[in-house]
């Protein structure tokens, strides 16, 4: 008696057939498992299904144009009205974003050729600590420092520019010349009234005309507020930093100095945000160390290369 009669198994051959008829039987599941969905789906199914979308889309159809009608005079016409109007308001928006992305994309690789420093410029109104720190910052950036003045020829303003331009010479001339470095140069713009703004903007066409080749950095001193009625003191910096924004130039680079009045103080969600990122950390933590447990050629992939 052979071997496989005593165990009750089947025939070589028969167990071998039996496989290839499974494998075929799999191969086959496999397929029509594989195969898209409305390939999967007979003839007669496919038709069913679209009738019954068909009558759905009907019957919603009917029954909106149906409330329309009833409902129109009472408000439903600004449902009619409204619905177009955020569509185009949305197609809008789109189409201007696709532009502002049109006119900023760059293909190019960064151009680090022909690179200078910038003219600083700077607004001075008075001599102050805002205006100090403006100039520190102005001289470590560039060598060719221009400061602003504007002298009023309204009625005693005389003894208030005289004092600017001896301060200027004390405070920021004689210092530059005993640490042998280049003093800023002061330009005083004669104007009838207090505005600043036109003024500056007519001598920064004839600065960029001066160094065409360079780019223009001014710095606008400002008071940080932190209470409602500190608001009083930027209102000149503010309209002059959005009238340098809107007719500057390309050329132009705005820079905000800032001065605290007080120290600043955190935002009091500066504890609960920390708490809150520590959890997303751990928990990105714990599932790249699920992934790398479920995977563990990943894992000594990952330490070769930490190795090496």
């Amino acid at each position: 008696m052979h071997w496989w009669k005593r165990r009750g198994g089947k025939l070589p051959e028969e167990n071998a057939s039996a496989k290839n008829t499974s494998g075929k039987n799999a191969a086959k599941n496999s397929e029509e498992e594989n195969a898209p969905r409305g390939r999967r789906l007979s003839s007669g199914t496919v038709h069913t299904k679209l009738a019954i979308n068909a009558v759905g889309a009907v019957t919603t159809g009917a029954a909106l144009a149906i409330i329309l009608a009833a409902k129109f005079v009472e408000g439903a016409w600004i449902t009619v009205l409204a619905i177009p109007i955020m569509i185009a308001a949305f197609k809008a928006v789109h189409r201007y974003y696709d532009r502002v992305e049109a006119e900023t994309r760059n293909f190019r690789p960064l151009e680090l050729t022909r690179i200078k420093p910038p003219v600083v410029l700077i607004a001075a109104e008075h001599w102050d600590l805002l205006t100090a720190k403006a100039l520190r910052f102005a001289m470590s950036v560039s060598e060719d420092v221009v400061a602003v003045h504007l002298d009023t020829e309204q009625p005693g303003a005389e003894k208030e520019e005289t004092k600017f331009h001896e301060n200027w010479r004390r405070f920021v001339e004689e210092p530059a010349q005993l640490s042998h470095a280049r003093a800023p140069r002061l330009i005083a713009i004669r104007s009838k009234f207090r505005t600043f703004v036109q003024p500056l903007l007519k001598y920064l066409v004839d600065l960029q005309n001066e160094f065409p080749d360079r780019q223009i950095a001014i710095i606008i001193p400002q008071l940080v507020r932190k209470h409602w009625w500190e608001a009083l003191h930027n209102h000149r910096a503010l309209r002059l930093r959005s009238a340098l924004l809107r007719y500057g130039g390309t050329h132009l680079i705005v820079i905000s100095m800032p001065w605290y009045l007080e120290p600043p103080e955190p935002p009091a969600e500066t504890e609960e945000s920390d708490r809150r990122d520590q959890v997303e950390v751990s928990a990105d933590a714990h599932e790249t160390k699920r992934a790398l447990d479920s995977r563990p050629h990943l894992r000594t992939y990952l330490h070769r290369h930490k190795k090496h």
